[in-house]
């Protein structure tokens, strides 16, 4: 008896093994359609460049090694649309589908990014750098003041009311895209009351930025920011890529996902062409008729130095997308750090790989580390 039921549990320990092989393999192809797919919208109606033979050859024998299985060309086509030529190192450029299915939670564990996102925290996390003003937050079912001091609804509408000035208001975690942020130039009680009510999650109530002229000229109705990404890996922390984000005109927003533009920007600071999620075109001239590489950002070598020295600060995450203004003064200021899923997908912008000439060792990390 005692031999026929080890017999039965070990039969179906091996079936739960195989069920759990098998959804891995299906999870594993959805994912990769998924990834396929949205580059495939992203592109909808662009005629992309074939790829040649040899460039194909050259991508499969490469991933081949690492995922085991094919691999689709619509992001690798995509970058050569972009960039106007088959860059040698094609194959480096890294599709979604291969950094969020096999790479992201090695380089970024969700548990340690996601309990470091809330915007709140970050004057905490990176108290010597300028950041807006948070005038009240609403944490954890609790309004709170910039201090961190609990404070009743009606204390929080009455501080607001004091500052008197227009505000922003926007979720403190999960803000991709500009999702949910509103203005207030104008406000009373009633307005405010409302505003805060219907906001179900954790919110702070900032100041408005104002913003360089240097910067403020690519488009003055929004606060344009400089995204620096910083990758922290086996004890050296560099700058990996560089874009400038700006609204167009009247736009209050300058996320790609909203309609703003991406612009490449080499490690000098001079900028190259731009990009859009809504429309895609490639951009060599900014909508006053000068051209991008005409310009190049003030104090640009402060920017990436600060961002790679606060990586320190939470150097437990590998991969950081940060968002710089510049203020009157052009002196960086602090809008948002991105832990969670910063973004991809507009590496070609740099004319490199994401991960520049440290690529294969982001590579090498994160397929080593999924053999132990």
């Amino acid at each position: 008896m005692t031999f026929l039921l080890r017999f039965f549990l070990k039969v179906l320990l091996l079936i739960k093994q195989l069920l759990s092989y098998y959804e891995n393999k299906v999870l594993i192809y959805r994912q990769k359609q998924f990834w396929e797919e949205e580059d495939q919208k992203r592109m909808k109606g662009v005629e992309l460049p074939e790829l040649s033979k040899e460039a194909k050859k050259k991508v499969d024998d490469f991933w081949i090694k690492y995922i085991r299985r094919p691999i689709g060309y619509t992001y690798f086509r995509t970058v050569v649309y972009f960039l106007g030529k088959e860059p040698q190192d094609l194959c480096l450029y890294m599709p979604r589908y291969i950094w969020y299915t096999y790479m992201y939670n090695i380089i970024n564990p969700s548990s340690i990014s996601k309990a470091f996102s809330d915007k709140i925290l970050f004057p905490l996390l990176f108290p010597s750098v300028k950041q807006p003003r948070i005038i009240i937050g609403y944490y954890n079912g609790s309004y709170i003041t910039d201090k961190y001091s609990p404070i009743t609804e009606e204390q929080a509408i009455a501080r607001v009311l004091d500052y008197g000035k227009p505000i922003i208001i926007k979720q403190s975690v999960e803000t991709m895209g500009g999702k949910d942020i509103e203005f207030l130039d104008q406000y009373d009680n009633e307005i405010l009351r409302k505003s805060f009510d219907s906001r179900k999650k954790n919110f702070v109530v900032q100041e408005i930025v104002e913003q360089s002229d240097d910067i403020a000229f690519f488009n003055p109705s929004s606060l344009n920011t400089i995204r620096i990404e910083t990758l922290h890996l086996n004890g050296k922390c560099t700058v990996v890529f560089r874009m400038l984000r700006h609204g167009i005109e009247g736009m209050r927003l300058d996320n790609l996902s909203s309609g703003g533009l991406g612009v490449g920007v080499n490690e000098d600071g001079i900028l190259s062409f731009a990009v859009s999620d809504h429309v895609s075109e490639k951009y060599d001239t900014h909508y006053s008729g000068k051209k991008y590489n005409e310009c190049k950002i003030p104090n640009f070598s402060t920017i990436c130095e600060t961002a790679r020295r606060l990586h320190y600060n939470v150097s437990q995450i590998g991969f950081i997308g940060w968002d710089f203004a510049l203020d009157k003064n052009n002196d960086p200021v602090l809008i948002e750090a991105n832990f969670y899923r910063p973004g991809t997908i507009d590496q070609y912008l740099d004319d490199k790989p994401l991960f520049g000439d440290r690529t294969q060792e982001v590579i090498d990390y994160c397929f080593n580390r999924k053999k132990e």
